[in-house]
Order: structure tokens, then sequence, then C-alpha cells
């Protein structure tokens, strides 16, 4: 509590890259008011499928009752623009004294960046005058993440000076210009160091920003953990930066990273912390409609954002399985009893007799060719750029190096499960396989021409192989036989209108429809 405190320092304006930086223009069209044709696309351009907001509203409930509720939201925002909306309420906190003598604190922390909030205290029912707090935005409100994400990119724009004048080096400088000096995500923070000469130059931009940004960073919080260092040179860095010094494995948003492949025993976490939510459900009146949504929604969803990151070997999904099936037929209760269908049944679709449930391991297979996907359609961003320069530097995913990291192996693993549903459309021919993928016709080649495709030598040949020389240099293992001739010469009179160009093969996704519905509840 108290007054505020004026900023003894701030960034230069040079110090933030031309793109980033609000034009005047920009400013102007911010201080415009909304057009009904704006908040429109806004709010039915939103996901309908994402989690309510802390009203408990899904966005698929404003979405169905739009013509209704789009009369008095365009009056809020427009009187939100022209400052005749009291939103005054949205900041406050109430201290009240209760019985036994302790204080409460109606609301939650508050962050130190901001705008002003305001506190009373409430004695014997009767609530004082309102006073300022010096720390301004309370925590949990709606503004809190979008102001935090502008003090973060303050940050990162630092960080990025430094590197570039040469003050600093981030880490993979030979496949990233410049290298990767950190890593950010909401509030966690990851810096990359490769060398000693760089520790004072960082722990002078850390001081700069607090002083800039009025945040404490708690450096008793923070871990330096070496690789390739002796335990008294890990500690004299450790304490040249205050802070505590860690080692591998750590966590990072959740997850564990290691130096080594994860054995099923490092996992337990995960299914402990499955089995660990099943204990607040603890109830005699739970029917079995109510545990179905539950282990749908709760359970099963828990091991998702590792899913999307690790190939989890067979024996971590029965160990998930094992909560989720105890659960569900026994209803988290003392009392045993059996389970009368096998869990494979159970996860089935609806549609073939089963009850819906996710099946965790189908799931980790979608969630990781969500991946293949994304680098097979260019998508952009520091990861692409790493895994492009690292494994493809040629830009085209499908001529990549087939071992690596395990991240790496594990989506090298699962290409046939993403051409099932992958289609090609040829141009130079450098991405499609000539047997195994889909570009011609409605099924792959091997399936058309089975007799060929068991005696090819190559089974991954590259369609580019049947034009670049004349005869075509398809290779078998023996001479063909009567109708293995027939179907050599279909084959030839199928492709004999194939044209190459010198665009890159595109690949788009054939399940549209009942059929992309289907394969979904797989």
């Amino acid at each position: 509590m108290g007054s505020r405190e004026e900023s003894r320092a701030r960034l230069r304006i040079d110090v933030w890259d031309p793109v980033l930086r609000v034009t005047d223009e920009e400013n102007e069209g911010l201080r415009l008011a909304f057009l009904p044709q704006e908040i429109d696309v806004a709010v039915l351009g939103m996901k309908s499928n994402t989690a309510p907001g802390p009203n408990g509203w899904p966005v698929a409930m404003f979405n169905r009752f739009w013509t209704v509720l789009k009369g008095p939201i365009f009056d809020m925002c427009n009187g939100f623009m022209r400052c005749s909306v009291d939103i005054s309420r949205l900041n406050i906190g109430v201290l009240s004294l209760i019985p036994k003598g302790f204080l409460v604190g109606v609301g939650s922390p508050h962050d130190a960046i901001g705008l002003g909030g305001q506190t009373t205290i409430a004695v014997n029912g009767e609530v004082g005058n309102f006073f300022c707090k010096k720390r301004g935005l309370r925590q949990g409100d709606p503004a809190s993440p979008l102001l935090f994400n502008f003090v973060g990119d303050a940050l990162g724009a630092m960080l990025d000076q430094a590197r570039a004048a040469g003050n600093i080096r981030g880490v993979v400088g030979d496949l990233i210009p410049g290298g990767v000096s950190r890593l950010q995500y909401a509030d966690d923070t990851l810096l990359f160091e490769p060398d000693l000469h760089n520790i004072a130059m960082v722990k002078g931009i850390l001081l700069c920003f607090e002083l800039m940004s009025r945040l404490k960073i708690n450096f008793h919080k923070c871990e330096v953990v070496s690789i390739g260092m002796d335990a008294a040179e890990s500690l004299r860095v450790a304490n040249l930066l205050n802070c505590k010094l860690g080692k591998l494995p750590f966590t990072y948003l959740g997850l564990l990273i290691a130096e080594k492949k994860w054995l099923i025993s490092d996992w337990e976490p995960l299914w402990n912390k499955m089995a660990g939510r099943v204990c607040p459900w603890r109830g005699r009146f739970t029917s079995s409609g109510a545990r179905l949504i539950l282990t749908n929604s709760s359970l099963s969803s828990l091991p998702m954002f590792v899913m999307g990151l690790f190939l989890l070997a067979d024996g971590v999904h029965t160990k998930m399985d094992t909560p989720r099936a105890r659960f569900f037929w026994e209803g988290a209760g003392p009392k045993h009893k059996y389970h009368m269908v096998k869990w494979q049944a159970v996860c089935r679709p609806k549609a073939q007799g089963g009850l819906g449930i996710i099946n965790s391991k189908l799931m980790k297979i979608a969630l990781m060719c969500k991946w293949i996907w994304k680098l097979s359609q260019g998508e952009t961003g520091l990861w692409m750029d790493l895994l492009r320069a690292k494994y493809f530097p040629g830009g085209n995913f499908f001529e990549a190096a087939t071992q690596g990291s395990p991240f790496w192996n594990s989506i090298q693993s699962l290409k046939p499960f993403s051409a099932r549903g992958a289609k090609f459309t040829v141009n130079n021919d450098r991405s499609t396989r000539l047997w195994l993928d889909l570009w011609i016709v409605q099924q792959p080649l091997w399936s058309e021409f089975r007799d060929l495709y068991s005696i090819a030598v190559d089974p991954n040949q590259l369609v580019a192989t049947r034009f670049s020389s004349s005869p075509p240099s398809i290779y078998f293992r023996r001479e063909l036989s009567g109708p293995e001739v027939d179907s050599w010469d279909r084959l030839w009179a199928m492709t004999a209108d194939v044209h190459l160009s010198s665009d890159a093969d595109t690949v788009s996704w054939r399940f549209t429809g009942p059929a992309l519905q289907a394969a979904s509840g797989l």
C-alpha cells in the first residue's frame, strides 16, 4: 500500500524493432469506437470448443444467442470506449475481520504492474473508505495476462539488443543466426548462455529489467543448471547470479527436461497425478453416467499435454488406464468391483459399441501426427526454424534425416500413420512416395498393384524416379511374369499423363465430413 513509485529508468525507443512499435495511425485507430461488424467478426470467429471464461459462459452460448446478446454487448463495448461504463469495481478488494481474528482478503494478491486498484477494510460489518494500492492489478484480472506479455516482450527486446551487440550469445548458433538466448512462456523464462563471460551481462540486464518494470525477480526461486561443467564451477556461477544450483532433470511447464531417454518408471508422477485426482470424488452416490463424464473430461485430459510431445510407451498407457478403469467401474470407493468389459472395448466409439472414452494410445498417435502436419505445411516459428536447420535444411520435410533426437525419432516412426489420411498433389515429386502415398487414385498404388509392390526393390521409392530417366528406374527383385507384365502396363498407362513442375509437392487431408468423424472416433 502507499503512493505510486515513478520509474527511474526506461527503454530507449530504438530498442524496439520498428515492426513491433505501434504507429500513430494505429493509436488513432485504437481510439475509435467499435463497429458492429468488428464485434460480430470477433465473437463469431472464436473457437466454440474452448473453455468457458470466469463467468462460466462458454463460447458456444454466445454464438447460439448472438442475435439476442449483440445489442447489449455492443453498447457495453462502446460505453467502455466513451468511459461511461463504471469499471471501478473490477479491481477492488475488501479486507474483513472474522470472529476468530484472522485477516482475510477477498481477492487475490496483486501483481506489480498494471492499473491502480482500490481496497477497503470492513470492521463489524461496516465498510470504510477505499484507498489506492501501491501495486496495481490484482492477480486473476482478465487484463493481467496481456499486461504481463507487454513486460515480457520488453525483457525479450533487451536480450535481443544485447545479443545483437555481442554482449551475450545464445546456444545452437550454428543452426539459428545469433543463437537461442531465451524461451519465454507466460511467467516462466529459460535463459541459455554457452559460456561464463556473459553471466555478468545477464545479471545486469535482469537488474535493469527490475528497475524499469518495478517487478522483483525472486532469484532464490531461480535455478542454474549447468551442462558439461564440474561441481565447483557450477556452484560459482550460481553464486554469481544469487540462484540455487539445480540439476537435470528439472521441470519446465509441467514437463521434466532430461538428458536421456525416459524409462517407464520415470513417468510415475504422471499416473500418480491421475490416481490422485480421483480422491476428491469419493462418494457412494456417483452414477455410472457421472463417472463416465468425469473420466473423459478430467482423467483423460490430464496427460494430453505430455502426449503431444512424447511418444509414450505402451507400459505408461497401461499404468494410466488403471486409475481410469478403476474409477469408472468401482467409483473410487473402498469396495472392489469386477470390471465387466475389457478397457479397450470401453474406449471404442459409441457407434462401434463402446462408451466413447478416449483411447490414450490412439490419441497419442493423433497428437504426435499433428507435428508432421505442421511440418509438412511449412509453418513458421522458432521451433520450425530449428528443426528445419538441423534435419531438413533444403526445406522439404519428406527428405529429412530419419535419425535424431528422441522427439524427432518419434515423429519419423509415425509417418505411416500420417500417410493414411494424407493426399499428395504431385508437382516436383520430391516428397511423394510411389507405392505408399495416396497421389493419383483413390488408394495407394501398393493396394492397387500388390503383385508389383511385393517384389519392388525399394518400397519407399519417390515418384520422381518414375520420370527421372527413360525407361523409368523402377527395379524389381526378379523378372516380371505374365500377370505382372499386365499390371506394369496398367501402372505405366496410369502415370503417363503426370507432368512435373518446379513447385514443391503439397499435402492435404482427405478425411472430410462423415469420413473425418469416423476417423476421429478411432
